[in-house]
């Protein structure tokens, strides 16, 4: 349990859990579900379904 926390505090100090700079267009850039579900709502938020499309795949 320590090391899952240090691994989670590791991602937080070196920004990849949460990207705040504001000219970038990406919040994170951790592979993690926990994170990355920020991603998932900027895109579903910034999409124009009219002319694009989401396609979800796993592996």
């Amino acid at each position: 349990q320590e090391q899952h926390i240090k691994n989670n505090l590791s991602e937080w100090t070196r920004g990849w859990a949460l990207n705040t700079d504001i000219n970038d267009s990406w919040l994170t850039s951790s592979w993690k579900y926990e994170y990355s579900i920020f991603e998932l709502v900027r895109l579903l938020k910034t999409i124009d379904f009219e002319k694009e499309t989401i396609l979800f795949y796993g592996w």
